[in-house]
């Protein structure tokens, strides 16, 4: 009875963890289904850290499988695609505010003589959904806001221990995608002030 309650105690800690993170999903979704997924999760994916930032990494994942092993090759319906997307959005929300930033590596160059790095805080996101025009919303239990389906790419950041969220189109959000695959290319010039001013790059 003891280790039951003890289990049953480790498990509402986590689940509290879950709901703090992907709020918008667990309003989404009720208490009954997304207990179901965390709980399917967390056998899958127990915690094995003693810092509990990094439990609900491969959430996201985890639930996208999870659809495409349950549709048996037909085509998911748009409110599950949305459901992985509010996912997706909100595990990059956290992993940006939680991990590493530039504020204590930006330092200011020569005039003539700067290279421009990437901020170790960028994630960057293609959703089927624009979802950080209903994220607030959802998180407040009002989803009169649903968007139409609409592919949205997100570039997120922190900045002076801020995190944006800044959403492009698609030439400029893949020139980004070049120069974060390829160090051999330069930041583009053109964007150079724009993406240092946003936080996604800084001056060393």
């Amino acid at each position: 009875e003891r280790i039951t309650i003890y289990r049953n105690s480790y498990f509402l800690r986590l689940r509290e963890c879950f709901t703090h993170e992907f709020r918008g999903l667990h309003n989404a979704l009720g208490d009954d289904m997304f207990n179901h997924f965390v709980w399917s999760y967390l056998q899958a994916y127990p915690s094995t850290s003693y810092t509990l930032n990094e439990l609900g990494a491969q959430f996201p994942s985890f639930l996208e499988q999870g659809l495409e092993d349950s549709l048996n090759g037909e085509s998911p319906d748009w409110w599950q695609l949305f459901i992985i997307d509010v996912a997706k959005y909100e595990r990059a929300y956290v992993d940006t505010y939680n991990g590493e930033g530039h504020e204590e590596l930006e330092s200011v160059g020569a005039i003539f003589d700067v290279s421009f790095i990437p901020s170790p805080a960028l994630r960057l996101l293609q959703l089927r959904f624009s979802i950080a025009d209903c994220i607030h919303a959802f998180q407040n239990n009002d989803f009169d806001a649903i968007p139409d389906p609409n592919e949205t790419n997100y570039v997120l950041t922190r900045k002076n221990y801020r995190v944006s969220v800044v959403e492009m189109e698609d030439d400029e959000f893949h020139l980004l995608e070049k120069w974060l695959n390829e160090p051999e290319v330069e930041c583009p010039k053109e964007y150079q002030d724009r993406w240092e001013r946003l936080g996604i790059c800084y001056v060393e």
